[in-house]
């Protein structure tokens, strides 16, 4: 049996499951990122992806996988 103070954690698997989804948590970073970079370069998307130690090809196929504006 489980202690009470990490028992309780198993009593809600859907509110930890949200909590520790990596996969989103990881892509709302990486949107922060190169929304940004994108700032900070005043839009200039070599400059961005540079800064980001990517390609251009690169950002703009994350930027269209994250439904970031500009990436066509």
């Amino acid at each position: 049996m489980l202690p009470d103070h990490i028992a309780h954690w198993y009593d809600r698997p859907s509110a930890v499951a949200g909590s520790l989804d990596l996969a989103a948590h990881l892509s709302r970073a990486e949107n922060a990122r190169i929304r940004h970079a994108l700032l900070l370069s005043g839009d200039n998307r070599s400059q961005a992806a540079r800064a980001l130690g990517i390609s251009r090809n690169t950002l703009y196929k994350k930027m269209e996988k994250l439904g970031i504006p500009g990436a066509a």
